[in-house]
C-alpha cells in the first residue's frame, strides 16, 4: 500500500469519528447534578483547557496505525477515495465501494476494531514505558530524600560539634583566667615581700 493510501485510511478514520460528534448537544441541557468523582480523583473543572495532542505522539500513533491497515480495509478505502468525484454522496459512495472492493460492512467493522486494538496495544506499551520512567523518577526522589536525611544528620552533627567546641573553649578560657589570677596573686605577694625587704636598707 502506498503512503498516500495509508494516510487516506487514517484520515477516513478521523472523519468517521468527527462525523459522529454533533456540533450542538441534542435536546435541552440537563439540570441533574453531575455525580461526584470516584475517591482519590478530582472533579474536572469546566473552565479548564483540554490538553492539546502532542505532535510527536500523533506521528507515532499514525505510523503504527498506517502500518497495520488490514488488506480488506485498504481495498475498500482505495475504491472509496477513487469514487469521491463521481459519487459525492458519502452513503452511496460507501455502498459502491463495498460492492466494487468485494468487502462487507462486517469486514470493514472488524478491520476498524482491529485498528482500535492496535491503538490499545500502543497505549499499553506507552503506559509500560511511563511506568518504568515513573519508577526511575521515584528512585531519584528516594535518593534525594536519603541525601537530605544524610544532610540533616550531618547538620545536626556539625551543630553538636559547634556546641562542644564552644563548651571546650569556655572551659579553656575559664582555666586560663583562673591561672592568670593565681599567677598574679603569687607574683604580687613576691613583689610585696621584695618591696618590704628593700625598704629595710
Amino acid at each position: 500500500m502506498t503512503e498516500a493510501k495509508k494516510k487516506g485510511a487514517f484520515s477516513f478514520l478521523t472523519d468517521l469519528v468527527s462525523s459522529e460528534v454533533p456540533d450542538k448537544p441534542a435536546g435541552p441541557p440537563r439540570n441533574t447534578p453531575v455525580p461526584p468523582p470516584p475517591p482519590g480523583q478530582v472533579a474536572p473543572s469546566f473552565g479548564a483547557i483540554a490538553p492539546q495532542p502532542d505532535a510527536k505522539a500523533l506521528a507515532v500513533l499514525e505510523g503504527r496505525l498506517n502500518g497495520a491497515v488490514p488488506a480488506p480495509y485498504a481495498a475498500f478505502m482505495e475504491m472509496y477515495q477513487s469514487l469521491a468525484e463521481d459519487i459525492p454522496d458519502e452513503s452511496k459512495r460507501m455502498k459502491v465501494a463495498l460492492k466494487t472492493s468485494k468487502t462487507t460492512v462486517e469486514q470493514i467493522s472488524a478491520c476498524l476494531d482491529q485498528l482500535v486494538g492496535v491503538m490499545e496495544t500502543v497505549h499499553q506499551e506507552f503506559l509500560h514505558d511511563q511506568q518504568g520512567k515513573l519508577e526511575a523518577h521515584q528512585a531519584l526522589d528516594s535518593s534525594i530524600q536519603a541525601k537530605e536525611e544524610q544532610l540533616q544528620h550531618l547538620q545536626a552533627e556539625i551543630q553538636a560539634l559547634r556546641e562542644r567546641s564552644a563548651s571546650e573553649q569556655a572551659k579553656i578560657e575559664h582555666v586560663r583566667a583562673g591561672f592568670e589570677a593565681a599567677h598574679s596573686q603569687v607574683v604580687g605577694r613576691l613583689q610585696a615581700q621584695k618591696n618590704r625587704i628593700v625598704g629595710v636598707r
